[in-house]
C-alpha cells in the first residue's frame, strides 16, 4: 500500500520579504572623471503560485513517499503527480534601479523529513528525471541527500548573483516531498507541521556593474 496515496499533511510556508526600499541610497560611480549619484526606490511584487505572496501561506497537500521506491526509482510513475510545487516569481518594476535578490531558504525544524529541489527552469516538469540528472542514484541515501542540498545551494547562488534590469522577472520553483522513513513519529503523520521560510532581500546593484 503506497503511503503517498493515503497521507496528506499540513505544510506551513512562511514568506518574509525584506525589501530594501532605497531612500537616500547613493551609489558612487566614477566614469571618465565624472561622479554621479543614483538614488531610486526599488519596487517589486512577489507571487507564489500566481497569487500575491503574503507573510504566511499554508500548504496542505504535501505527500510522504518512500525514498527508494519513489524518489530514486519512481516505481509507480507517480512522483511527479504527488509533488508539492511552490512557484515563486518576483517582478521588478520599470521604475526601479538595476537590482538583485538575496534569497535564503530555511526549515525551522532541523530534523525535518522533507526533501526539496530548487529548479530555476520553468519548463522542467518531470521532477524524477531532473533529480536523476543531479544525483548518483547508486550512491548512499546520505550522499544523495547531500548532492540534492549542493544542487539547491548552487541554484540559490545563481539567483543571488543575477543582476535584474528594470521590468525583469525572476522565477524559481521549490518542489517538495516528505520522506516517510525520516518521520520520528509515523503515527502522528497527519498532524505533522513545519515552517519553510523563504526570505527575499532586494538590493540596489547599480555599483556592481562595470
Amino acid at each position: 500500500m503506497k503511503k503517498y496515496l493515503l497521507i496528506v499533511v499540513v505544510f506551513l510556508l512562511l514568506l518574509s520579504m525584506s525589501m530594501t526600499l532605497v531612500y537616500g541610497w547613493f551609489t558612487y560611480v566614477q566614469r571618465k572623471s565624472v561622479s554621479t549619484f543614483v538614488s531610486q526606490d526599488i519596487d517589486v511584487i512577489v507571487y507564489m503560485n500566481e497569487n500575491l505572496a503574503v507573510e504566511t501561506m499554508d500548504i496542505s497537500h504535501l505527500a510522504f513517499v518512500d525514498f527508494e521506491d519513489d524518489i530514486i526509482n519512481d516505481t509507480n510513475n507517480a512522483l511527479n503527480d504527488v509533488a508539492e510545487v511552490m512557484h515563486f516569481e518576483m517582478m521588478l518594476s520599470l521604475n526601479s534601479p538595476i537590482s538583485k535578490s538575496l534569497i535564503t531558504l530555511s526549515i525551522y525544524d532541523t530534523s525535518h523529513p522533507l526533501i526539496y529541489v530548487i529548479i530555476t527552469d520553468d519548463s522542467i516538469v518531470d521532477y524524477h528525471a531532473y533529480i536523476q540528472s543531479i544525483i548518483n542514484p547508486l550512491d548512499t541515501k546520505t550522499n544523495i541527500l547531500s548532492q540534492i542540498d549542493q544542487h539547491n545551494q548552487t541554484q540559490i547562488n545563481q539567483l543571488n548573483t543575477h543582476i535584474m534590469l528594470p521590468g525583469e522577472t525572476q522565477s524559481f520553483k521549490v518542489v517538495v516531498w516528505g520522506d516517510y522513513d525520516q518521520l520520528s513519529e509515523t503515527k502522528d503523520i497527519k498532524n505533522y507541521q513545519t515552517t519553510f521560510a523563504i526570505q527575499y532581500s532586494i538590493v540596489n546593484a547599480y555599483g556592481e556593474l562595470s
